[in-house]
């Protein structure tokens, strides 16, 4: 198994992810209404500056999310998915960088949506 190594990796991790993830019984609501092919060149920016500092993503991913009602089973699940994906995938530095990246990314959410009440 190969590790994350460009955006077309992060492409196709997001694009087996969010098949997961819109069909989920738990976050695949959360999805509603969402234009995928637009989201997916969006997140495909966050990761790729997340993981690789190219800086393409330009916004607030916390402001884009923070009207969802999200509650702490959301989270575990998102994470679940993603960790396997990724699992499924990948395997090396970037891969183990993603996920706690991922992971911190949840903590930070969680937090934020706990001090707005």
């Amino acid at each position: 198994m190969v590790d994350i190594s460009n955006r077309n990796d992060i492409v196709n991790l997001l694009d087996t992810f969010y098949k997961k993830a819109t069909i989920d019984s738990v976050i695949g609501e959360k999805f509603n209404g969402l234009k995928m092919d637009h989201h997916l060149q969006i997140i495909a920016d966050f990761w790729d500056s997340v993981l690789f500092g190219h800086h393409k993503y330009q916004g607030d991913p916390f402001g884009k999310h923070r009207h969802l009602d999200l509650s702490k089973v959301h989270f575990e699940r998102w994470i679940k998915l993603f960790f396997e994906t990724v699992d499924e995938m990948f395997a090396g530095q970037k891969a183990t960088e993603a996920k706690q990246r991922a992971s911190t990314i949840s903590q930070v959410f969680q937090f934020k949506l706990k001090s707005l009440g």
